[in-house]
């Protein structure tokens, strides 16, 4: 039995854990490997690709307890995610990784748009709560 994969694009978006002592040559070759085969083999590219930075895990991936991760947003055909899983399972560099399927009815700027409202608000919430904090450490003192 033989599959049919839809030859147009579709929205998807990408979340990578690296290692967190991965080189920033690395990383950049990483994705540039990434964005060349969805190019070149899949007709996809890469609209955004943003760092939240060096976080804490919740649990432990080969004993390690932090992990660089990575928010991709990319359009390409079906296929390619069988192409990106196997590239970005062979890499070491790479803890987990995690792909949805975007509505395909919404254009992808404008889920960059609401990815940044949201990263905003959760923001503000987080220094928020850490000025509460601080203001409850004063007070108790």
């Amino acid at each position: 039995m033989e599959w049919k994969m839809d030859k147009e694009n579709n929205n998807y978006e990408l979340v990578v854990i690296m290692h967190p002592e991965t080189s920033e040559e690395d990383t950049k070759a990483f994705f540039k490997r990434v964005d060349s085969t969805l190019e070149s083999q899949f007709k996809g590219k890469i609209e955004s690709i943003n760092t939240w930075g060096n976080r804490r895990l919740a649990n432990p991936i080969k004993r390690i307890a932090n992990g660089v991760y990575f928010h991709v947003l990319f359009s390409a055909q079906a296929s390619s995610i069988i192409e990106l899983e196997r590239i970005m399972g062979i890499d070491d560099k790479v803890l987990r990784f995690m792909h949805t399927v975007l509505d395909k009815r919404v254009p992808l700027s404008k889920h960059l748009d609401q990815y940044h409202t949201t990263l905003q608000e959760v923001q503000a919430s987080v220094e928020k709560r850490l000025a509460k904090r601080q203001t409850l450490r004063k007070n108790s003192f």
